[in-house]
């Protein structure tokens, strides 16, 4: 997939829910930062799921735990 758009523009799309939630998931408890636990929901599914923040970079990079708490995945 090709993005048109200006690096932090897809960026922030993807750190800050109130854009996220208009292409991804439904809801979230809060935007991504470093430490912070937040839980992604998809209505539709009826599925929430535990995000856990583990490292961001500014317009770089993006690295998140998620899933149940017993088998999360790594999302780099």
């Amino acid at each position: 997939m090709l993005i048109h758009k200006p690096v932090a523009e897809v960026f922030e799309a993807f750190i800050n829910p109130d854009i996220t939630t208009k292409f991804w998931f439904t809801h979230s408890t809060g935007k991504l930062a470093v430490g912070e636990k937040v839980e992604w929901t998809w209505q539709m599914y009826n599925v929430s799921v535990p995000v856990i923040v583990k490292e961001i970079e500014p317009n770089k990079k993006i690295v998140v735990q998620w899933g149940n708490y017993q088998h999360m995945s790594k999302i780099v």
